[in-house]
């Protein structure tokens, strides 16, 4: 910028600009590592709980089942009368 030929006062506004980009673009830059952090800390907590995920989640299958199994045998006995 130093020995280029334009007016002192667009070289300023450019100069103005470009530190402007700079520091917003810094910014920027600082935030989305913060996401990436986040995003790394977030996944690594619903890595950990998964496997409780999923025993609960057969629990409630298993359950299911045996309350499906148990329905299914009170009609069958209301049915005959037994």
């Amino acid at each position: 910028m130093a020995g280029a030929d334009m007016p002192p006062e667009l070289k300023a506004d450019i100069v103005q600009k470009l530190e402007k980009y700079q520091t917003d673009f810094s910014a920027w830059a600082e935030g989305a590592l913060e996401v990436a952090r986040h995003g790394a800390a977030m996944s690594k907590e619903f890595h950990q709980i998964e496997p409780v995920i999923v025993k609960i989640q057969q629990s409630v299958e298993r359950r299911y089942k045996e309350a499906s199994s148990a329905e299914a045998a009170t009609r069958v006995r209301l049915k005959c009368g037994c």
